[in-house]
């Protein structure tokens, strides 16, 4: 049994991020694998043990900082995890909880997860707009969406670069630059929203090919098959690239 853990989906479930899930469960089980989502509420503490992959969506801020206290008995499991290899994808705000800490506009300050090597900062604007990010993931670009307040700072190496619309990291300075995202050994974490791994089938397949590769050594992905969705990523590519 393929198991994809959703930390706190009553909280961190915006923008239809569970389609994420979703996408990847199909994706697997063409693939000929037994996939269960299992969500993990509110003050549950479960084993990861057997995850196959660790995933949190969208929260508002005031959500995020819910969850990284909530979330804090669970830190060992989690690292426990990421050590051994698990995949684990935050996106949107929940990226942040993947770093060290959130430093808030008022000077104070949120313990996060610390799966990531790496801080978050919040800000009292808003950044937002579609986005196309390369990376060293794949030829393909990654398209999808941004609605932050926040960036991560100390990034020693960025996951994605900017290639239209805005980014998500702050340099030394405090001063944004034209890059986002972190992928530290198994964890990934990026502000994007789409849901990604529905708008971008490059994507689902890569993260299909990890569980797979942990889970049973083979990251054959082959017979996931083309559907709407690759077209419909050639399509918004095409478009925004129009509008570089």
């Amino acid at each position: 049994m393929i198991r994809l853990c959703h930390l706190y989906p009553e909280l961190l479930n915006l923008y239809g991020e569970y389609a994420n899930l979703l996408a990847l469960k199909r994706a697997l089980e063409q693939c000929g694998q037994a996939v269960e989502i299992t969500p993990v509420a509110v003050g549950e503490t479960v084993s990861l043990a057997d995850a196959a992959l660790v995933y949190a969506g969208a929260g508002t801020e005031s959500r995020i900082a819910i969850a990284a206290e909530k979330l804090q008995p669970m830190r060992k499991e989690l690292a426990a995890a990421a050590a051994d290899g698990v995949p684990m994808l935050f996106t949107s705000s929940s990226a942040e909880l993947a770093a060290r800490t959130i430093a808030l506009p008022d000077g104070k300050t949120i313990e996060c997860l610390g799966l990531a090597d790496c801080d978050a900062v919040r800000s009292t604007g808003r950044e937002l707009g579609d986005v196309l990010y390369a990376s060293k993931l794949s030829e393909k670009l990654l398209a999808g969406f941004i609605n932050k307040s926040g960036w991560l700072k100390n990034v020693a190496d960025p996951l994605f670069t900017a290639e239209f619309g805005p980014g998500g990291i702050v340099d030394a300075k405090g001063e944004t630059i034209a890059a986002e995202g972190i992928r530290t050994g198994s964890v990934t974490a990026t502000y994007a929203i789409g849901p990604i791994l529905a708008r971008n089938p490059w994507l689902k397949r890569l993260y299909a090919a990890d569980i797979l590769r942990h889970k049973t050594g083979s990251a054959d992905v082959s017979a996931i098959a083309d559907d709407a969705s690759d077209k419909g990523y050639e399509v918004t590519v095409r478009e925004l690239l129009k509008r570089k």
